[in-house]
């Protein structure tokens, strides 16, 4: 009945279509025999009505039965529902799943105190609508001088600005990218199951659409172990075949849950517009082999999919420089801005809300710990002006602050006391993880050393590698979690250090917080931005090897990031300015990329630091005056790519200007 239902369109139509024939042969009939028939057919009704009904129903119903029978054995190819394999329980569960990935804030499951709630914040009760920086004029509004007034252009507006969508939407390291797609799926999953209005996601104006959620770094890793077809091999059309690699991972996908019936269903609404194409995280494909392939398959799905709005995202640096990321500039681009205090308040205000709706917090002490840290964020600058702009910092401030009631001076220190409690938390929950290995020497400092070194060897498998090798990844494999810790473990037990490995492999399937489980056998951590503190914060620990190491890894911009913060914890954390200004030395004998990250370097040393470490550092021919200059000549010289493209011009300015 239920799939009768489904097709009550098709059938009225069918059945409305049958009848009017039957009507028209009856009247040809009637027309071709005259009197005879109409006088037998008036005779029929007068004497047995019921045997003229019958007949005449028998003549309407018959085709429609025939084709309700034939209906029922054709096999499903996914744009129906009918008996037998049912793509709509499969679509359901592809939806619920994107809704328990999606609405799930990282991070959002630490509290010290309370290691016994495992339920993790959702997102939607605290996410705020993040702004570009693009400007739009507001209609209606002038300012004084005749002009009208303008305001940010929202991050869903940019979805409305062309029909349909080619969106690049751009951002700093944690500038809430990934957020913004996690909660636009989530909502967008969740007004298809739960039929729910969309009305109150402010500025949404494409209606509902079936989103279809594209982790690039996963579609990277899929594409690494699927090699692509040989000209000989190939006999599809050159567009079709750069499809295959996205409709083989969405396969893959759909057959992790069951779902496979859902398939013809998302291209089908593809193809007629009604879904959402979200590829997120088009900077975290290092490999060049492989980007070739994913943005391919990007801007092909554009292409045969051109009804269907699409959106990717991509840090900023890495899309300025590497024109592979930047797709033909077929995607108009739009880049985040950072939060304003209003939108800080707003998200203040609503986690410990959440805190207290979800009795982590009495309201009473909710209501106090959102004054405290609001108040911290106003009196200090360096922290309320610099650090929670970024919705990533925001979070980890908001984490920190809950746990210890008071915030750290710098990010890498944020950083460092987050992870030390997700470390904390995931001790409280399942017992003292080190207890079972009876380690007496391993300790708590070694625990966080070896997810340092889980964050090296995680960064590295994304930026070093060999450039025939199209299987690098941000990710770790089971297999390789277990050796770098049994590595670890040889020093104190050398003949138990693969039992030792498996054993606190075995524990992270519970959930630490810091290297979670994506996979039957695959870990990575909740944001890239906590692998790269890992790795610079495991590169420190080098000793004689520190310097070549980072020098190394100085011209990648994947490596920028984690060297910057190492500098940071160097100098907040470890009280130590020498090493990281010989290192800012070393950089600026090296490319404009490297003398700009001298730069930032000397940005975060500071220049009272460098001063108290050595005056001369600072007089007129030292290290400061030298790179001054260096970055002045950068910023105003007129190379072009790669010599001096626009961005690392813009970032030399901003650092001479400091």
């Amino acid at each position: 009945m239920k799939w009768l239902i489904s097709k009550r369109r098709r059938m009225l139509t069918f059945f409305g279509s049958t009848t009017a024939i039957g009507l028209i042969w009856v009247g040809i009939v009637t027309q071709l025999f005259g009197a005879e028939i109409r006088g037998w057919l008036l005779e029929l009704w007068q004497t047995q009505p019921l045997l003229l009904l019958l007949l005449v129903v028998v003549t309407v119903l018959l085709p429609t039965g025939i084709w309700i029978i034939a209906e029922m054995s054709r096999p499903n190819d996914g744009s129906t529902n009918g008996p037998g394999r049912n793509p709509e329980p499969a679509l359901k569960r592809y939806l619920n799943e994107l809704m328990t990935q999606c609405n799930a804030l990282a991070l959002s499951d630490l509290d010290a105190t309370d290691a016994t709630n495992k339920q993790s914040m959702p997102l939607d009760s605290v996410y705020i609508a993040l702004h570009t920086t693009t400007q739009i004029e507001q209609e209606g509004q002038n300012n004084q001088s005749g002009r009208a007034e303008t305001r940010p252009l929202t991050a869903l507006e940019t979805l409305s600005q062309q029909q349909p969508a080619r969106t690049m939407l751009l951002g700093a390291p944690g500038s809430g990218k990934s957020t913004f797609v996690n909660h636009l799926t989530y909502r967008l999953a969740r007004a298809m199951v739960d039929a729910q209005s969309l009305e109150d996601l402010t500025d949404w104006r494409l209606g509902p659409l079936l989103p279809i959620r594209v982790i690039l770094r996963d579609l990277a890793e899929f594409a690494s172990s699927s090699e692509p077809q040989s000209k000989e091999q190939s006999e599809q059309p050159k567009q079709l075949e750069k499809l295959a690699l996205l409709q083989a991972f969405w396969l893959k996908q759909l057959t992790g849950l069951t779902a496979t019936e859902a398939l013809p269903m998302l291209q089908r609404e593809l193809e007629q517009g009604r879904a959402l194409l979200l590829f997120d995280g088009l900077d975290e494909v290092v490999d060049k082999d492989v980007l070739k392939r994913i943005a391919a398959s990007i801007t092909t799905a554009a292409a045969v999919y051109r009804k269907a709005p699409v959106l990717v995202t991509c840090r900023v640096l890495d899309y300025e420089r590497e024109p592979l990321r930047q797709l033909d500039g077929s995607f108009r681009t739009y880049t985040l801005a950072g939060l304003t205090k209003e939108q800080i308040t707003e998200f203040v205000k609503g986690w410990y809300t959440e805190l207290a709706q979800s009795g982590r917090r009495t309201p009473e002490q909710a209501q106090k710990d959102s004054a405290d840290l609001q108040l911290a964020l106003a009196e200090r600058p360096e922290l309320g002006d610099d650090l929670a702009p970024s919705p990533l910092l925001l979070t980890v401030m908001a984490l920190v602050h809950a746990n210890r009631g008071r915030l750290p001076d710098a990010e890498a220190t944020l950083y460092y006391v987050c992870i030390d409690l997700l470390l904390l938390r995931w001790r409280k929950q399942v017992g003292n993880v080190l207890t079972p290995l009876n380690l007496p020497r391993f300790q708590d400092a070694d625990l966080l050393a070896l997810m340092a070194r889980l964050g090296w060897e995680a960064h590295e498998q994304a930026a070093l590698h060999d450039p025939n090798d199209t299987k690098s990844k941000a990710d770790l494999n089971e297999k390789m979690v277990v050796g770098i810790m049994a590595e670890t473990f040889a020093a104190y037990a050398d003949d138990r250090r693969y039992d030792l490995g498996q054993k606190l492999c075995e524990s992270l399937e519970r959930g630490n917080g810091l290297l979670l489980k994506r996979g039957p056998a695959i870990y990575t951590f909740p944001h890239r931005t906590f692998q790269e503190f890992l790795a610079g914060y495991y590169l420190r620990s080098r000793d004689e090897e520190y310097q070549d190491l980072a020098l190394e890894r100085s011209q990648q911009p994947h490596w920028q990031k984690a060297l910057l913060l190492m500098v940071g914890f160097q100098v907040f954390n470890d009280g130590m300015v020498g090493p990281p200004l010989k290192l800012a030395q070393a950089l600026l004998q090296g490319s404009a990329s490297q003398q700009v990250l001298a730069g930032e370097a000397l940005l975060v040393i500071g220049h009272e630091r460098a001063r108290t470490h050595k005056r001369q550092l600072i007089e007129p021919g030292g290290l400061w005056t030298q790179t001054r200059d260096a970055l002045l000549q950068i910023a105003t010289q007129e190379g072009q790519p790669p010599d001096a493209p626009a961005s690392l011009r813009a970032d030399a300015r901003g650092c001479w200007a400091c």
